[in-house]
Order: C-alpha cells, then structure tokens, then sequence
C-alpha cells in the first residue's frame, strides 16, 4: 500500500489549489466531502 507524508500531502494540496483556483475550491472541497461520506455510508452497509 501507500503512505502519505505530510509533505506529500501538502504538495497534493497546493497543485490542487493553482490547478483549480482558490474561486472553485470550496465547491471542490464539499464534492468531495459529499463523495467521502456517501463512501463511508456505502462501507457501514457492507
């Protein structure tokens, strides 16, 4: 499997940020959040 260092995650985090712009990241952010618990709701049920 793979790990996430701290400074990995923060690379992730600052290409996401130029790539889509600081106007659409909140969008982005809960998309995602609502993907995660719909996920998180899926594997509760399995």
């Amino acid at each position: 499997m793979f790990s996430l260092s701290p400074v990995k995650l923060m690379v992730i985090v600052a290409v996401v940020v130029i790539l889509l712009g600081p106007d659409k990241l909140p969008d982005v952010a809960r998309t995602l959040s609502q993907w995660w618990q719909k996920a998180r709701q899926y594997q509760q049920r399995v």
